[in-house]
């Protein structure tokens, strides 16, 4: 696959890489629409599911060479989980579909008030990650049962949730500063606290769409990240392209909240992100906007915070802002198609690219050929 192509992958919103499950070719919709969603259920499998065992994870890979992981959990004993995942709470264990007792899945069997979670042991960066979920018996008094996919989950209080409820399809961040979230061609979309109650604030609904979640349905959720770009699909339907600083890197998983639910078919392609304590790092030292399309930048911010990423041109001088304002902790990413600041096209030469944080600046370099 050639350098960039997650870029295009995101913007496009269908995923091509081989051996993918991609979505039929077909036009995107525009950002800016917010249809009411119908439901449209994965096809169940009627037998034992002929699919290869989880795919093996190379050694040292490039943070260049698009990396590709998928459990089914056909092949994990009875109550057992990947040693790539880890319960945070809830009962999470593998066993038979009931209608199809061929198939195994994995299986939350508590109902409780708090979320159960089920997360990754390492943290990704930059990725597209996808599951099917199912939700079996709920809370019936409410039946306020939600369930969808956790991703760059960087601590407690910074990551996003991707969920869907008898009511809604909904993105929410978690972060006590509330960054800006613009989605694409869309303009500035306001970001509000999910439940209104004091104390909860540090939860945002960043997008809702209508929806008509169904028990005993399967539904297909993927979100993939690329920089500050998030896209989000459902059943192989992108919802909506966002642009959003504010939360970098961190784990990924799937949660269920008021219900007991069964998830399959996890699917994960991603670039492995660097190595990085502190600082800045550009991916590649030499960038041709006409091959590459856009190089990646990766930068530690050593506490939640604000921060700034910018371009210089070899006079010193503002060519670029890439990025400013509050952070989560860690690694974060960003990246630069070399555009300036009016839309002009950086002429061949070296720039630096420089992160500041409170008084510290730390710098990095790229020749554009």
């Amino acid at each position: 696959m050639a350098r960039g192509a997650l870029a295009a992958i995101c913007l496009a919103g269908w995923l091509t890489v081989a051996g993918a499950e991609s979505a039929p070719a077909g036009t995107t919709p525009q950002a800016s629409a917010q249809p009411a969603l119908s439901s449209s259920p994965a096809p169940k499998t009627a037998a034992r599911k002929q699919v290869p065992r989880k795919s093996a994870e190379k050694k040292n890979p490039s943070p260049d060479q698009l990396q590709k992981r998928s459990w089914d959990f056909q092949h994990v004993k009875a109550a057992q989980i990947s040693k790539n995942w880890k319960s945070h709470s809830g009962e999470w264990v593998v066993g038979p579909e009931p209608e199809h007792p061929g198939n195994q899945v994995l299986r939350q069997k508590t109902v409780k008030r708090n979320y159960q979670m089920l997360l990754s042991q390492k943290t990704y960066a930059n990725f597209e990650f996808s599951a099917r979920l199912r939700t079996d018996s709920y809370e019936q008094k409410t039946s306020n049962w939600q369930m969808g996919l956790i991703f760059r989950m960087a601590d407690n209080r910074h990551y996003y949730k991707f969920r869907i409820t008898a009511a809604n399809v909904a993105l929410l961040r978690c972060m006590p500063q509330p960054a800006t979230v613009i989605p694409d061609a869309a303009g500035v979309t306001p970001v509000v606290s999910a439940t209104g109650r004091s104390g909860k604030q540090d939860e945002q609904i960043v997008l809702i769409l209508p929806f008509t979640g169904k028990t005993d349905t399967w539904y297909t959720l993927s979100a993939a990240g690329y920089g500050e770009r998030l896209v989000l699909k459902l059943d192989g339907r992108e919802l909506r392209m966002l642009q959003d600083s504010g939360i970098g890197c961190g784990r990924i998983g799937v949660f269920t909240y008021k219900t007991r639910a069964m998830a399959d078919d996890f699917r994960l392609f991603y670039y492995p992100a660097p190595s990085l304590d502190s600082g800045i790092q550009v991916i590649r030292k030499n960038f041709s906007p006409r091959q590459d399309r856009e190089v990646m930048i990766y930068f530690v911010n050593p506490s939640a915070g604000e921060l700034q990423v910018q371009v210089l041109d070899a006079k010193g001088k503002t060519f670029q802002l890439l990025t400013r304002g509050p952070h989560s902790p860690g690694l974060n990413s960003v990246t630069w198609d070399a555009q300036g600041l009016l839309g002009e096209f950086a002429k061949p030469g070296l720039y630096t690219i420089q992160l500041t944080v409170g008084d510290k600046k730390y710098r990095d370099t790229v020749r554009v050929k």
